[in-house]
């Protein structure tokens, strides 16, 4: 865990980038990347089982709005983060202005059919497409 927590903490980009995605991380390890700020490796810690048992709501709405591309990785994963609210989560990214995020939430496979169907009405035709083919 220690040599997880300094590496989490290193100066490149490519070394944090790695060690994020990693399934095992310790809970100091997250807290250092939350704080670092780095667009790049707030995207990598979606693919980490760690991350998404210990991202919260907050957190992840908050990322979402600062960065169209975590916002679209956050949509295709909205079920999977365990320590946040799937309704909230949700609805912030039902309203996102990028059409990608929301296409992210219509192609999400595990998403709800209650929350699909709040989708069909988007103004995007992408969207809407994609919400009536994952409901057939």
């Amino acid at each position: 865990d220690s040599l997880l927590i300094a590496l989490a903490g290193h100066a490149s980009t490519k070394v944090r980038c790695s060690i994020a995605r990693r399934s095992n991380l310790p809970i100091e390890a997250l807290d250092i990347f939350a704080a670092s700020g780095n667009l790049t490796v707030r995207r990598e810690l979606i693919y980490s089982d760690s991350f998404r048992a210990w991202a919260n709501t907050e957190l992840l709405i908050e990322w979402s709005g600062m960065d169209d591309e975590f916002a679209r990785l956050a949509a295709a994963y909205i079920t999977d983060f365990e320590g946040s609210d799937v309704e909230a989560l949700f609805q912030a990214l039902v309203v996102h202005s990028d059409p990608d995020v929301r296409l992210g939430l219509a192609e999400s496979w595990n998403l709800p059919k209650r929350l699909r169907k709040q989708m069909l009405n988007d103004e995007d035709i992408g969207v809407r497409m994609a919400c009536e083919k994952a409901l057939e």
